[in-house]
């Protein structure tokens, strides 16, 4: 069988022929060529090998092929120059791409109907973007401005009520809306049940930094979160219902915090009296050298070292902690040995001794490190324990006495041995009775005060009475008795305000203000022995009767120095710790004491009642004495200071405002 197309080739040979001599014979013969009808050299193959032109001489003929049916010839008078008009030859149908005119104007129209909807739709999602774009942008900026408003930063340093940072919120909106006022209600709607403006505290958990929600005046509040709702602006051409609601929440922080203490911790007494105040208060023996004080003094320990001293987690955990005296001890001494510096190795090694040291039953402290650091009840701020774990605010005598206040609360009164010369004495007994245990210092916390008008954060001295028995001779009248309680109150130290650096100042500020010890002292008689433990209560009675001719009778009588509120001071950061001047006021213990004898002794001779108490009063001026001797140092140590008010300030933390988190209310990962 022969190839395809092999049927087709001598035609098209044979019309190629053809067609180059009728070229070749000049333009008569050309002419002659061109007005033979149906000749069409370019012609598909088809009709080529129908048609087989013969040119011999002047005539030419067109010779059917055997299969064709005969073409008409046309003969032409070669003498003669006009040709008969040659017929027009037959229209043929226009090739493929003619074929194809008009049909871009076709797929143009039908795109453009197809583009329309692709167009609008490309411009709903744009109005979209922008009022979500918008929303955010709203509710970042109320955030922000609203939590320097609720650390107090922006308002003088006193954190603000929650109608005044609603109200900041919405002035932010409304400054900021493309409505302006109009729409900030619209907008000021919540989200998934949580309302449009909250204040809480940030807490880390598995990575992720939530907002939890407090109560309004909560005391580690840090946070805002504003939460703004709108509905879907009105699309361009409505393709797919609309109707629905676009959200946007920001949460924002500002921690503005303070840590202070109230009272110094001094070594206003002997080695002699320190080892017998210690000794009755952690209830072992206590005997260390002056030396040895001077160095648990000067040491410094974080309570982040406490912490991995006592293997806990957290600081909140710190702080529950229901320890002995010895446990504690070791705790202290494992991180004191943690600091690094010598001196605190030094007072590492002599309490690490005393925790060595044999204790009768010790008992149980409740809560021990929560006493000491006024946190008892609570729970510390999550943002503050960060903070307050590296602060080197406390020393170790502090620590030391309080940890013995503490083990002495609830106890039996604890008998201190006094050595002092005074005229006519012929026996004395001074005991201490702990009601509420020295706080150091304060985790830091923020200042103001909540909606009940109770401050935020506070720091007090401890709450002991002293209690002084004393036997002596009067105007050779045997065994005087005299019975003295002093009852001094907590001070307090509360924390007015936190100002944040700014560019007139580049230092962040604190606020503090101060009420000194109450103090209520009780003068009468007693009974018995003056070193009998417990002591006995005062009462009124017969001090001295002589015959029954000459009698001194005391009448129990009570008499309170209250408390002075000094003026506020404020301390600049960033050297720390600092301690604010002391301040003074003209009353004091002795005066107090002085003023009661006078009240309530009288003599009474042969019957006839004497109101000589002012005379007495001057005659027991050694009594008096007594207490610059005793009571004023003893109470000092214990970090009580009658009559003054000594604040230092150990931290000052701000922060600038920040965006912690974008998150809707209750979805994943958000609270």
């Amino acid at each position: 069988m022969p190839p395809l197309g092999a049927a087709f080739l001598p035609p098209i040979r044979d019309g190629l022929r053809f067609r180059q001599r009728c070229l070749s014979g000049g333009l008569v013969q050309a002419l002659i060529c061109n007005t033979l009808p149906g000749i069409d050299p370019d012609a598909a193959p088809l009709a080529a090998a129908r048609r087989r032109p013969v040119c011999s001489g002047r005539a030419m003929m067109v010779a059917p092929s055997a299969a064709a049916d005969p073409l008409p010839l046309r003969s032409m008078d070669p003498v003669s120059t006009s040709p008969e008009p040659r017929s027009r030859p037959p229209s043929r149908p226009p090739s493929g791409r003619f074929r194809q005119r008009g049909a871009a104007a076709v797929l143009t129209a039908v795109s453009l109907l197809m583009l329309i909807p692709v167009l609008a739709l490309a411009i709903n999602i744009g109005q979209l973007y922008y009022a979500q774009r918008d929303l955010e942008k709203q509710a970042t900026l109320a955030a922000l401005s609203a939590v320097q408003i609720s650390s107090g930063c922006a308002v003088g340093g006193v954190p603000a009520q929650m109608s005044a940072i609603t109200a900041e919120v919405t002035r932010v909106i409304a400054a900021n809306s493309v409505d302006g006022a109009n729409s900030v209600q619209g907008l000021l709607t919540g989200i998934n049940g949580s309302p449009a403006v909250e204040v809480g505290t940030i807490v880390s958990t598995s990575g992720f930094r939530k907002f939890t929600p407090l109560t309004v005046g909560n005391e580690n509040v840090t946070a805002v979160r504003v939460n703004l709702s709108r509905p879907q602006p009105v699309p361009f051409i409505n393709l797919y219902g609309g109707g629905g609601m676009l959200y946007a929440s920001a949460t924002a922080e500002q921690p503005a915090y303070a840590s202070f203490r109230i009272g110094t911790t001094t070594l206003n007494l002997d080695q002699g009296a320190l080892n017998s105040l210690l000794s009755g208060l952690l209830g072992t023996s206590v005997n260390l050298t002056a030396v040895g004080y001077q160095g648990i003094a000067a040491a410094r320990v974080t309570l982040g070292n406490l912490a991995l001293a006592a293997g806990v987690n957290s600081l909140n955990d710190l702080l529950t902690l229901d320890l002995t005296a010895p446990q504690a001890l070791r705790i202290i001494s494992t991180a004191l040995a943690a600091t690094g510096d010598a001196t605190s190795g030094t007072a590492a090694g002599l309490i690490s001794g005393l925790a060595g040291q044999s204790y009768d039953n010790p008992a149980v402290i409740q809560n021990v490190f929560g006493q000491i650091f006024n946190a008892t009840g609570t729970t510390l701020n999550p943002a503050v324990t960060s903070i307050v774990g590296a602060i080197p605010f406390v020393d170790g005598l502090g620590l030391l006495t309080a940890l013995g206040q503490a083990a002495a609360v609830g106890g039996p009164s604890i008998q201190l041995p006094v050595t002092v010369s005074i005229p006519g004495l012929a026996g004395i007994g001074v005991f201490l009775k702990v009601i509420e245990p020295e706080q150091t210092s304060n985790p830091p916390g923020r200042p103001g005060r909540d909606s009940t008008n109770t401050p935020y954060t506070t720091a007090q001295s401890s709450q002991i009475r002293l209690q002084a028995r004393i036997n002596l001779s009067l105007l050779a009248l045997p065994l005087v008795r005299l019975a003295l309680d002093v009852d001094a109150g907590n001070g307090l130290a509360e924390l007015l305000s936190v100002n944040c650096p700014s560019t007139t100042n580049p230092n962040a500020r604190a606020t503090i203000q101060t009420t000194s010890s109450l103090i209520t002292a009780t003068v009468g008689t007693f009974s018995g022995s003056a070193t009998a433990n417990p002591p006995q209560d005062p009462q009124s009675g017969t001090v001295v009767n002589v015959l029954f001719l000459v009698r001194i009778i005391a009448t129990k009588m009570s008499q309170t120095l209250f408390g002075v509120t000094h003026p506020a001071q404020t301390a600049t950061g960033p050297t720390f710790p600092q301690a604010l001047p002391l301040l003074s006021s003209s009353s004091n213990l002795t005066s107090l004491v002085t003023s009661l004898l006078a009240s309530s002794l009288q003599i009474n001779i042969l019957g006839l009642g004497l109101d000589v108490g002012g005379i007495l009063a001057a005659i027991l001026s050694p009594v008096v004495a007594l207490l610059d001797l005793i009571l004023d140092p003893l109470l000092s140590t214990l970090g009580v200071s009658l009559g003054e008010a000594g604040v230092t300030v150990d931290s000052i933390t701000t922060q600038r405002p920040s965006i912690v988190n974008t998150c809707l209310p209750g979805t994943v990962n958000c609270q």
